[in-house]
């Protein structure tokens, strides 16, 4: 007979959740911004995490969460000492008083996340837009750390060995 199946993969509730080697570790450069939210940083208050991407361009950072069913007023946002913290609550849709329930599968309850930024970001700038479900928090980056393009000047060769004639019969 055939070996029985694997056993299927183990669900994740709550405060749990699959490693994601992504977002554990540094994302797209040395100077990204860092998921806080690990195994050893577990939240036991939050009942659910909410997805995010992370990303960057030229002039910012941005953390975008996936918070479908939370209302704007049921989020906050801080900075603190390098650390971005998100906390939120989705609420019930409606409530089940009267009501048989034949299955119940929405998530709702308390929810935080918190992610470290770089030293070089202008805090005071940071903002956060709430749009169809997706909280977008901008972290603009310091001028200091924006890439900058240099123009380097093209010099024939033959331009040069004169540049480097004329200098060696100065010095002599």
């Amino acid at each position: 007979p055939p070996p029985p199946p694997p056993p299927p993969p183990p669900i994740f509730f709550s405060h749990h959740k699959p490693p994601s080697p992504l977002l554990s570790g540094l994302v797209g450069s040395e100077m990204c911004i860092r998921d806080s939210n690990n195994e050893d940083e577990v939240n036991y208050d939050a009942h659910w995490i909410p997805a995010v991407n992370i990303s960057e361009d030229d002039s910012s950072y941005y953390i975008d969460l996936e918070v479908p069913g939370v209302e704007k007023e049921d989020i906050q946002i801080n900075y603190e000492n390098g650390v971005i913290t998100v906390n939120g609550e989705r609420k019930r849709f409606r409530e089940h008083q009267k009501d048989k329930i034949h299955k119940a599968e929405f998530v709702v309850g308390k929810f935080s996340r918190t992610f470290k930024v770089p030293r070089d970001v202008e805090s005071n700038a940071i903002n956060a837009l709430f749009e169809n479900g997706i909280l977008e928090v901008s972290v603009p980056k310091a001028e200091s750390s924006k890439p900058k393009k240099v123009k380097i000047p093209l010099i024939s060769s033959r331009a040069m060995a004169d540049k480097n004639i004329s200098y060696w019969l100065m010095k002599s």
